[in-house]
């Protein structure tokens, strides 16, 4: 009877989203629940992290308060990730540290400066990018544009429309320009707007 039910636990455990929950009776039923494979859940991950303007916006176009409230969500989805990961992933560590990232980036923005605070910021998107490209590579799993803007291993050809990473911008048609102030053509000078 053990030997059946070992095998029959083997052959689950190879099976891709299939979990062994039990065994019962006398004559050696077995129960089982379907879940859900890393690839797919990573792969809701990545849509989610696509969502997040925080990781590939320009510094200027952000306010604080709003980054603070998109990294918070971002550590709740890799909680949520975190804890439905196997023990031994590969993803389970690189899950985590994202998750540690976004808690030391909440810790450092609280009473930043402008300056500390956008430099947290290209941290935490330099942490986000190193992982994330590490995640995409072991799972064949592809980025937007705008999510590819962080990770390293991304040829600059390949970013939209000639975008250059150094610059640390993205591609102006994602954003709306900010408006030009009118010049007051007889004195050359900008108008005052007060």
């Amino acid at each position: 009877m053990t030997g059946i039910l070992g095998r029959m636990r083997n052959q689950l455990r190879g099976r891709r989203g299939v979990r062994l929950t039990g065994v019962s009776t006398l004559f050696g039923g077995v129960q089982w629940d379907y879940t859900k494979s890393e690839r797919d859940l990573l792969r809701r991950l990545v849509d989610f992290l696509e969502t997040r303007r925080v990781l590939w916006m320009p510094f200027n176009s952000e306010n604080h308060r709003h980054v603070v409230e998109s990294v918070l969500l971002m550590r709740s989805r890799l909680v949520d990730v975190q804890e439905q990961l196997r023990h031994d992933s590969p993803a389970k560590n690189r899950i985590r540290l994202l998750r540690l990232a976004c808690e030391r980036f909440l810790t450092s923005a609280q009473g930043a400066s402008d300056l500390h605070f956008y430099s947290d910021l290209g941290e935490l998107r330099g942490v986000f990018g190193a992982y994330l490209d590490d995640l995409l590579g072991i799972y064949g799993l592809d980025a937007s544009p705008q999510l590819r803007w962080i990770l390293p291993s991304t040829p600059a050809e390949e970013l939209p429309n000639g975008l250059v990473r150094t610059r640390g911008e993205i591609e102006r048609s994602i954003y709306v320009e900010p408006l030009q102030r009118p010049r007051d053509e007889e004195h050359g000078s900008e108008e005052s707007t007060l």
